[in-house]
């Protein structure tokens, strides 16, 4: 930055004989400046103008005088959140993120398809089946007589028995096996073609979410094999089982059919969509092309009603949390299916209805289109977050309740007052998100034969809750959300008592502090990638691309080619490369050359390859081609990968201020970074405190030297240590006499 004199005399001035400028010194320099040098009536535009520019200039430097201040800028590195305890309260230097990418993957070797799972009781004696809500069942799994089987469960929940059953699926063998007695190892007997797991909670209703969040796994052989989704026994991505490709920002996949307004009270009377506006019913609308269908409704539901291919139907179908109701239109038409809670009651809260296409229920997501977010249609927010040591925001907390008023003063802290002689009280209730860790809870003041509690409470997706209060408790990742309050229990006189709650990271309470947070958000239209080591990137005032992502529907100009018994686009890729590294959601990517069906990015040129495909068919006229299009038209390619020159594109102004009005916090400083999609790679520049830096440098090198020097005296003799041991205990014996 170019400074006139004027300026520079007044930094230097100011620097040379205040070397611990604090932000409030460096103001009152520069008010006291702008103060004594006005723009007076009368000056030229050329005086006016250096003025103003001195002025500026002057403002622009206070983040440059601040390095004049003591303190050491260091750097500090983490994924998704990270936490710094050495910092002063100034702006964040420098921030850089750098983005992540994730796609699921499987050998093909499990054989336990989950979405055939069923609240019933297979009778172990005659093969039989009932509707019964403490038993979880599989459908018919084909197996191989004499081979062995290990089904595996996040330890061994809910195992039980297999039982077996013939080429007709006749029950074959009485009783099964006991899977829990074999730790899930099993031999399947002779002529048995077919098993049917069961899953049991020891008599307590087993919700078919439960079973699959225990991750069941069976695959073939005695060792257990890592867990891994049901792809038909064959490894994907496939074209049969596409693999979304997530790059940090990511929030949907465009699986969601069901709009906001597909959605509305009451159930079907009639094929022609009329409702019944019964509030406890709801009922999904929808036009739709041919093809197989899934609903499901996160904790379930009872379906009541349906209109398929224009046929209006009662219906009694119970679908549990983490199942689907399938059906098939054979024709374009509308789609209506009402359904109410489990219990009959009515909804407190509009439940999370998931439509999407094909016969597997896919996990709720808002409605985007269609398409994959973020989109330009769908942006989705990259959320920057820094707070102090006290992760609770005490100023939500006001509130008068019964006869009691939680009033917040200037410092954060909470003045109670009233009494609870009729009745119980509790501050506002404040949700908030955690990271998994270990947190602390503190404040509660003890009145008469009680206290006035501060409390954290951690629900869960099945409506469970645990209250903790004045202790360390552990966030797993498993909590929809994170309340916290005050709470005073009934039979409490006249009281007026401050508290100071504090909520902070760490299995020790530290000492009350008020809540100091800022926040930046950044709209994102596309996700951030990354190809190896080629990562998109957000810097405090750009966005930089380093991978791209391409999307092919069929309606491109593809061709066919015999040498590689598949297809080519040529011409297509914005870069010449040789099978280029990148993730693809229906295909291995071929870096190798190998004869398999793969994409090829790039083979010495710009052309995109789809080689040794299923779809190539060497008889048909076109090789092809036309199947080939027309699976892109309904199943479009995706391919990342990685650019030869960046693109780097601004951020928006309000982005830019926001980022740069970041700050630590003296002592301790969280920063999270909140997006859809695998978290992204944190590095941030901040200024430490020259104490605690050197403390904490001296304290780590002293660590790493006292292990390299025991692990040098672990290489010698025994009898050499126990001299050196006996020698310093004589030592440390003959100095305390002194």
């Amino acid at each position: 930055m170019s400074l006139d004199i004027t300026t520079l005399s007044l930094a230097k001035k100011y620097t040379d004989s205040k070397p611990g400028a604090t932000d409030s010194q460096i103001s009152m320099a520069v008010n006291q400046y702008i103060q004594d040098n006005p723009i007076k009536p009368g000056a030229s535009p050329e005086e006016s103008s250096q003025i103003q520019s001195n002025s500026e200039n002057i403002k622009r430097l206070k983040k440059d005088l601040l390095l004049y201040s003591p303190g050491i800028i260091t750097k500090a590195i983490g994924t998704g959140n990270m936490t710094v305890q050495d910092a002063v309260d100034t702006p964040i230097i420098r921030l850089r993120i750098a983005s992540n990418s994730e796609q699921t993957t499987t050998k093909g070797l499990q054989m336990l398809d989950v979405n055939t799972l069923a609240n019933k009781l297979v009778n172990a004696n005659t093969g039989a089946e009932t509707v019964n809500s403490i038993w979880v069942a599989t459908d018919y799994i084909p197996v191989v007589a004499g081979q062995q089987y290990r089904l595996t469960t996040n330890g061994n929940k809910y195992l039980n028995y297999a039982l077996f059953f013939d080429a007709n699926k006749n029950i074959k063998e009485a009783a099964g096996l006991s899977l829990i007695q074999n730790a899930g190892l099993f031999t399947v007997p002779g002529d048995a073609s077919f098993t049917r797991i069961r899953f049991y909670n020891g008599g307590n209703d087993l919700p078919i979410s439960a079973v699959i969040d225990s991750n069941p796994m069976l695959n073939l052989g005695a060792m257990a094999q890592p867990y891994e989704p049901y792809t038909g026994r064959n490894p994907s991505p496939s074209p049969e089982y596409l693999q979304p490709i997530s790059g940090t920002g990511t929030v949907t996949m465009g699986a969601q059919l069901l709009s906001d307004n597909a959605l509305s009270t009451g159930y079907l009377v009639g094929a022609d969509g009329k409702k019944d506006p019964n509030s406890i019913y709801r009922t999904i609308w929808i036009n739709l092309s041919a093809g197989t269908y899934t609903f499901s409704v996160s904790g379930g539901a009872m379906i009541v009603k349906t209109v398929i291919d224009g046929v209006f139907s009662n219906n009694s179908t119970s679908i549990m949390n983490g199942a689907g109701y399938s059906c098939t239109l054979t024709q374009d038409g509308y789609l209506g299916i009402s359904f109410r809670r489990q219990d009959s009651s009515g909804y407190t809260t509009e439940p999370k209805v998931m439509l999407n296409a094909g016969s597997m229920a896919k996990p709720w997501e808002s409605y985007t289109g269609g398409k994959p977010s973020p989109s330009p249609d769908y942006p989705q927010p990259l959320e920057f977050t820094v707070t102090g040591a006290q992760l609770m925001d005490t100023s939500k907390m006001a509130r008068t309740h019964n006869d009691v008023i939680f009033a917040v003063r200037e410092d954060g802290s909470i003045l109670v007052t009233g009494n609870t002689l009729q009745n119980a009280a509790n501050s506002a209730v404040t949700s908030t998100n955690l990271s998994p860790g270990t947190y602390y809870v503190s404040g509660s003041v003890p009145i008469d034969n009680s206290k006035i509690f501060v409390k954290a409470k951690k629900w869960y997706s099945d409506g469970s809750s645990v209250v903790i209060n004045d202790t360390s408790f552990v966030v797993d990742g498993t909590e929809t959300k994170i309340d916290y309050f005050i709470q005073l229990y009934q039979g409490l006189s006249d009281f007026s008592i401050v508290v100071y709650p504090m909520l902070n990271i760490g299995d020790v309470a530290m000492p009350y502090e008020p809540y100091h947070s800022k926040a930046a958000t950044i709209q994102l239209t596309s996700p951030l990638y990354a190809v190896e080591d080629h990562k998109d990137e957000i810097t405090m005032t750009k966005r930089i691309n380093r991978c791209v992502e391409l999307v092919f529907d069929g309606s491109e100009n593809w061709a066919a080619i015999s040498t590689y018994e598949g297809f080519y686009y040529a011409g297509i890729l914005p870069f010449s490369a040789m099978r280029r590294a990148g993730f693809c959601n229906q295909f291995q990517v071929d870096t190798e050359g190998k004869t398999i069906e793969s994409v090829r990015i790039g083979n010495g040129n710009s052309v995109l390859f789809c080689v040794y495909s299923r779809f190539y068919d060497d008889a048909a006229a076109d090789k092809g081609l036309s199947a080939w299009k027309t699976h892109l038209a309904s199943h479009p390619l995706r391919i990342v990968t990685y650019l030869d020159t960046p693109i780097e594109t601004d951020l928006d102004a309000d982005a830019i201020a926001a980022l740069a009005d970041l700050t630590t916090y003296k002592s301790t400083t969280h920063l999270d970074v909140a997006a859809g999609g695998p978290e992204p790679d944190i590095t941030m520049e901040y200024i430490a405190d020259i104490k605690t830096y050197i403390a904490n440098e001296h304290a780590r090198m002293k660590a790493e030297c006292d292990k390299q020097i025991a692990a040098i005296l672990a290489l010698l003799p025994v009898e050499t240590q126990a001299a050196m041991i006996n020698n310093e205990t004589n030592n440390l014996l003959a100095e305390s006499e002194v």
